[in-house]
């Protein structure tokens, strides 16, 4: 999974900046000073031009979380270091979506993201929650709860994709659904009357089932009303 992120990685920054794709300008321009290269790099931090930095900034990163974790600390304390990095590296592998979250609010629109990546994720991280719920073996509680972190952050994305900023992907979805439902199923819900009088050419059913019942409530009230006035003319 890793090689295939760094690939994904490596065609994100090619398809940014095709002309410095394995060159690092910045750094091997000689008319730069030190300090002005790292704090070029500090500023553009995982925004860089070139692959050959993440490449750079992993290596140096695993080399140094290997010399760390192998510091020959007290058992207790070496325990604990391990369950915070651990715990961390679940926090940050949940909340994977949130950068799309983010972006997709800042441009308010989600051009460009699929709808089939979301929903993958989406099965995914079900899948994977109800194999730790159910599993019949007793899961760490850590990974059931990065697994509703992830859920509920794939279903946000998907939210905002489907509803909030759709895209054309989903504009030309709709537009296919409703052609289909409208063709298909325009008249499944007409009521078995409804269905029938249309068939037998009454297109005015419903005008005449409202006015049969407006004669029948005035000849009730006109009914009552002679009653009311016999009665009074005729006192018991």
């Amino acid at each position: 999974m890793i090689v295939i992120q760094i690939l994904l990685l490596s065609a994100v920054v090619k398809t940014k900046n095709p002309n410095s794709f394995l060159v690092d300008n910045s750094i091997h321009n000689s008319h730069q000073t030190y300090t002005y290269r790292i704090n070029t790099w500090l500023h553009n931090f995982w925004s860089w031009d070139s692959i050959n930095q993440y490449l750079y900034f992993l290596l140096v990163f695993v080399l140094g979380a290997i010399v760390f974790l192998k510091v020959p600390l007290r058992e207790k304390l070496a325990h604990e270091l391990h369950a915070i990095v651990g715990d961390a590296a679940l926090i940050l592998e949940s909340s994977l979506s949130v950068p799309t979250i983010r972006l997709n609010h800042t441009r308010k629109s989600t051009t460009g993201l699929s709808v089939f990546m979301i929903i993958s994720w989406v099965f995914g991280d079900f899948a994977k929650l109800f194999y730790f719920v159910l599993s019949d073996e007793p899961q760490p509680t850590q990974f059931i709860m990065g697994a509703w972190i992830s859920v509920f952050f794939d279903c946000v994305v998907l939210y905002q994709l489907l509803f909030v900023y759709p895209n054309d992907q989903i504009s030309r979805s709709r537009a296919v659904l409703n052609t289909f439902f409208n063709k298909n199923l325009g008249n499944s819900f007409l009521t078995p009357m409804r269905k029938r009088k249309k068939d037998d050419g009454g297109g005015g059913g419903d005008e005449g089932e409202v006015a049969e019942l407006l004669v029948q409530h005035t000849n009730g009230n006109s009914e009552q009303h002679q009653q009311s006035l016999e009665d009074s003319k005729n006192p018991v």
